[in-house]
């Protein structure tokens, strides 16, 4: 009995969500809106299943593209409904007081890392971008996911974007760089060891923001704990 009240006390701790993202403000009035009339009978769980399904199919569509150019405007469609499932359905439960910390928060980070991973997969196979600079990405994706979760367990903060670019905003360049793509799929930047594609160049602009923004968070984590438990004296 004393186990299962420890349980529940546990189930209603929350972390503070950081979201300091350039669409952010805007987005959570949107979030708030779309959530205030969402019928019944869609929940949280049916916004997930949507988000997941729209990655595959960005993820297919992205690797279709490498035969017909179409399929990008799919993948775009794709991101769009990602978006819808994936931001809406933990509005949608706080919304609605409904909310399960525990559960929420692992199904949530599971699926957005198998959803990053399917999206970039189909990317580099679409023959738009190289291999090895989609998953250079994935990998920082999940260094971030990583840190997140850490700090949520130290802190309890969430925080949502890095250098002011969250998921939304992510969409967004993708969204763009598929249009661009489309229209004009030559390499048309030229540096001394190669040319880019806009896909590639957008994810070496990833790679040197994020990376360099997992680095300096982690070791200001470090420093931070280590002041709040310093070592004991000998």
């Amino acid at each position: 009995m004393v186990k299962l009240k420890k349980n529940k006390e546990k189930d209603k701790v929350k972390h503070k969500r950081i979201i300091h993202s350039i669409t952010g403000p805007m987005e959570k009035r949107a979030l708030l809106w779309l959530a205030a009339r969402m019928p019944r009978f869609i929940n949280p769980d049916v916004l997930s299943i949507l988000g997941f399904l729209a990655a595959v199919l960005t993820g297919v569509s992205y690797l279709l593209s490498k035969n017909n150019p179409i399929f990008l405007w799919l993948a775009s469609l794709g991101f769009i409904l990602n978006w819808f499932g994936d931001s809406l359905d933990g509005t949608l439960a706080r919304y609605r007081k409904i909310e399960r910390p525990r559960y929420g928060y692992f199904l949530d980070h599971s699926v957005d890392v198998i959803c990053i991973t399917i999206i970039l997969t189909g990317l580099a196979f679409s023959g738009y971008a190289r291999l090895e600079l989609a998953w250079a990405v994935n990998i920082i994706y999940l260094l971030l996911t990583l840190y997140t979760s850490l700090v949520n367990f130290t802190n309890r903060e969430f925080q949502i974007a890095f250098a002011y670019i969250g998921p939304t905003e992510l969409r967004i360049l993708a969204i763009v760089a598929s249009i661009w793509v489309y229209y004009n799929d030559s390499k048309f930047i030229h540096l001394s060891f190669g040319d880019f594609t806009f896909y590639e160049a957008l994810l070496i602009l990833l790679i040197v923001v994020f990376l360099p923004a997992y680095l300096l968070s982690t070791i200001n984590q470090i420093i931070r704990l280590f002041k709040e438990e310093p070592p004991p004296p000998y």
